[in-house]
């Protein structure tokens, strides 16, 4: 299961049940340019990624380490960190497996 930055920072922001438009003014960018990072089509640069991390109310390693590879070898010692990213792995297994079902559902003959 791999995230991306973008899906990161959209799970936190919908857990926080923010619009995208007052995550991108509060962080400076547009809300399409958020979007679209939300969407993995754009990149953030790291001061971005820190202005929406801010924005978000979260630690912008949360966001780094919730993004990495599942062998990533990248830690925190910072507790709310590491519960955010725990957090977010879980929810996106959860959003895996609701597709799945959704998806083979759907599969089958009415």
């Amino acid at each position: 299961m791999t995230i991306n930055v973008g899906e990161t920072l959209r799970m936190i922001r919908e857990a926080r049940n923010e619009k995208v438009s007052d995550i991108a003014k509060k962080a400076h960018v547009s809300p399409p340019f958020l979007t679209l990072v939300e969407q993995g089509r754009r990149q953030p640069s790291l001061q971005v990624l820190n202005d929406l991390a801010i924005a978000l109310k979260v630690p912008l390693e949360a966001i780094i380490l919730a993004s990495q590879p599942e062998n990533g070898t990248m830690q925190s010692s910072d507790d709310q960190a590491r519960r955010i990213v725990e957090s977010v792995k879980k929810l996106k297994s959860l959003q895996d497996a609701l597709k799945r079902e959704l998806d083979a559902h759907h599969a089958e003959p009415a």
